[in-house]
Formats: structure tokens, C-alpha cells, sequence
């Protein structure tokens, strides 16, 4: 008899696990349903966005169509932030504080953002660069660090310096806010234009670079009338997510883009079509702006023979809530501003809705697929003046 109780306990409670797991099911079978459902409509918007036809009629248009009951003076603010470009200072003419010139000058640009030992072997690897000493140089601006202990290590340029003698000159910047990857590398490439640097290398401080990186950049730069944009061959990763537009990538070739984890941008481009739009804070910055060199008549050169380990994602995380509310809304910015990328809106959109709903299924986390939707609603209206932890274009940048 105890043992025919015992068996009936144990099948009740698998009776009650197996009510739990449908109850379970069913709840997250609705709860899928209601994201469908709230993605609908944002997906349509993305739809029509996304229609071939020329930018302004396209926004005011379709919009107008689907939601014909925005009041005229949105619109005008809409239309005005999609056409509306972010202004920067004209760099000073390159005076690199050298007699007579045998190379040009090199500014290499490093970004650290809570990446301390990410930076550091960056650094590290780039004292065994081969180019001459006299011509190159490293800037390395801290994005307002938080926890890493990056600035508390090294408190000024001399500290740099003496951690990593074999590096010509390091300087370093530090601003008060988190300007993101466009904001922060447009102030450091205006510290290196007026020191006199001909060409920069925007370089993420998750890499690791080869000895040849600046001399295999300047020679495909030179042998191309310093007309275009260099960028590497990235070992992580397939090239094919990197770039667009090349044939082979075993082979030197021009393309549309290259990534800019690692980019020769020489100054005569930036001096035309400036740097990097702040607005984007991070995500889709290194398309518009290759976007804009390509409309210039420049264009992209990818050298092979420059092979850089890049790790990705670590400022942010590849799967972080930061990345899918950027994703989300600077697709829209990027198809607004560049008639070339309109077709990829719907894509861009699509894969932060994907990453957001795998962040709430396996975390249980409703912040991602919240920022998500807000992003898209951002990106919809035109508000591009809003990003995490309220930077401001007038953050300050101090020199260490």
C-alpha cells in the first residue's frame, strides 16, 4: 500500500510538472504572439521606407500615407532631420614639424571605452610597427572610462609613453562624456590634422596589428593618388561582413566599403567629406561615411597584405540592449541620408528585433526588445539627437 502511494505521489507530481510546462508554453506562445503582433506595425513602417524611390518624396510620401494623421509641423521636423548634415570644423593644413618630408606623416587613432587590457595589447603590438620613427604617431582618447582603471594607470601621455617605449609619440585625450565610436574618433582625428598628421589609421582597440600596417596602408595609398580609403583584411572573420564590393578576397581591390575597425583615411578625403556623422554615436557610422566618400569620387582600396586580428564587439558586447537600439534606429537614419542603403533597412531593423527577442527569451530580459521599439520609433520620427547616457556634442576633450 505505501509503495502504491509512493507511485501515485510521484506520478502526481509529474502530472503537475507537465501542467507547468504547457502553462509555460502557452505563455510564451502568447507572449510571441504579442511581439508579432507590436512588430507589425514598425515592420510595415520599415516596408514602405524601404521602397525605392527618391529620399524625400519616399519619407514624406509613405509616411503621410500611413499615418496621415501627424500633424504637418512633425513632418517638417522629420524631413529636416534626415537632410540635415552634422557640421565640422575644416581641419588645418597638414605641418608635420619636420624639415623636409621623405613619408608622410601618420596619426594612428585608438579609442578606449572601459577596454583597458584591450588597448593595452593594441599598444603593444603596434611597437613592433616597421614604418620610420619620425612619421608616425599614436593618439589614444579615453571615452570617459568608468571602471576599467584605464585612466588612473596611465594619467597623462609621459605614463603611455614609458609603458610602451618603442612607440615614437603617444598622445593622449581624454573626454568627459561618452562620445561614442563617431564622436570620439572625430575628436581625436581633429587633434591629429592640426598636429600635422597626413593620413590617420582609425583603428578599434580590439586588434591586434602586423608590423606592416601603416607601411602597407600608405604604400596602397600612394599607388592609388591618396584617393582612397585603405582597410586591411580582418583574420576573425569572414571579409564578406566586412566589406562590399570586392571580386576576391585573397586579392587587392577597390570596394564600396571596409569596415573601420582599421582604416587609412588620408587627410586630402577628410579635409572633403569630413569624418564621422556624431549622430550615430555607434553602428552604421563607418557606412555613411564610406557613403559619402564614395559620392565624393573616392573609393575604397582593400589590401590583404595587411592582416589584422580583430576580436569585435567588446565595447559594447555583441548582443548588448545598446547595440539593438542603434541597430534599430540608425538603420532609418542611414537609408534616410543615403539612397544606396535603402534596401537594407528592412534588414537592419529585422536583425535588431531578432537580437532583442533572443536576449528576452534566454535572459528573461524585456529592456532590449523595450529599447528596440523605441529605437525604431526614433528612427521613424527623425529624433537622432537622442543616445544612451545623454552625450552632448559640446562634450569636452582635455589633453594628458
Amino acid at each position: 500500500m505505501i509503495s502504491f502511494c509512493k507511485k501515485f505521489s510521484n506520478f502526481e507530481k509529474a502530472l503537475i510538472r507537465i501542467y507547468s510546462s504547457l502553462r509555460n508554453g502557452i505563455c510564451i506562445f502568447l507572449l510571441t504572439s504579442t511581439i508579432v503582433l507590436l512588430s507589425l506595425p514598425c515592420l510595415i513602417l520599415v516596408y514602405f521606407a524601404s521602397l525605392n524611390k527618391s529620399r524625400e518624396q519616399k519619407y514624406r510620401g509613405h509616411i503621410t500615407d500611413v499615418i496621415g494623421s501627424i500633424p504637418t509641423t512633425i513632418l517638417n521636423f522629420f524631413a529636416t532631420a534626415l537632410t540635415t548634415r552634422s557640421k565640422r570644423v575644416e581641419p588645418q593644413i597638414p605641418n608635420w614639424d619636420i624639415e623636409k618630408k621623405e613619408h608622410p606623416t601618420v596619426a594612428v587613432i585608438i579609442i578606449n571605452y572601459n577596454g583597458k587590457h584591450d588597448t593595452m595589447e593594441c599598444l603593444k603590438s603596434l611597437e613592433a610597427v616597421d614604418y620610420p620613427r619620425d612619421y608616425w604617431r599614436v593618439t589614444v582618447i579615453d571615452n570617459a572610462s568608468t571602471r576599467d582603471g584605464f585612466i588612473s594607470r596611465f594619467s597623462n601621455a609621459e605614463a603611455l609613453s614609458n609603458a610602451f617605449p618603442k612607440i615614437p609619440a603617444i598622445d593622449l585625450l581624454r573626454s568627459d562624456t561618452n562620445l561614442g565610436f563617431s564622436g570620439g574618433n572625430n575628436a581625436a582625428i581633429d587633434y591629429a590634422i592640426a598636429q600635422g598628421a597626413d593620413h590617420v589609421i582609425v583603428l578599434n582597440n580590439d586588434t591586434v596589428v602586423p608590423p606592416n600596417l601603416i607601411s602597407g596602408f600608405v604604400k596602397a595609398s600612394e599607388e592609388n593618388g591618396d584617393a582612397v580609403v585603405v582597410g586591411p583584411k580582418f583574420a576573425a572573420f569572414p571579409m564578406k561582413y566586412a566589406s562590399e564590393g570586392l571580386q576576391d578576397y585573397n586579392k587587392p581591390g577597390r570596394a564600396t566599403w571596409i569596415a573601420a575597425a582599421g582604416i587609412l583615411i588620408p587627410w586630402r578625403i577628410l579635409n572633403e567629406v569630413g569624418g564621422f556623422d556624431h549622430r550615430y554615436f555607434i553602428l552604421h557610422e563607418d557606412r555613411d561615411f564610406a557613403d559619402r566618400v564614395i559620392n565624393a569620387g573616392y573609393s575604397f582600396y582593400y589590401q590583404p597584405g595587411v592582416l589584422i586580428d580583430h576580436k569585435g564587439g567588446r565595447s559594447t558586447g555583441k548582443s548588448s540592449i545598446a547595440r539593438t537600439y542603434f541597430r534599430a534606429r540608425n538603420g532609418f537614419f542611414l537609408a534616410a541620408r543615403n539612397q544606396g542603403q535603402n534596401e537594407k533597412l528592412f534588414f537592419y531593423v529585422s536583425q535588431a528585433l531578432w537580437d532583442s527577442s533572443v536576449l528576452l527569451f534566454t535572459n528573461g530580459d524585456f529592456q532590449p526588445l523595450k529599447l528596440t521599439l523605441r529605437g525604431i520609433w526614433h528612427g521613424f520620427i527623425g529624433k537622432y539627437d537622442i543616445v544612451a547616457g545623454n552625450i552632448t556634442a559640446s562634450s569636452h576633450v582635455s589633453i594628458k
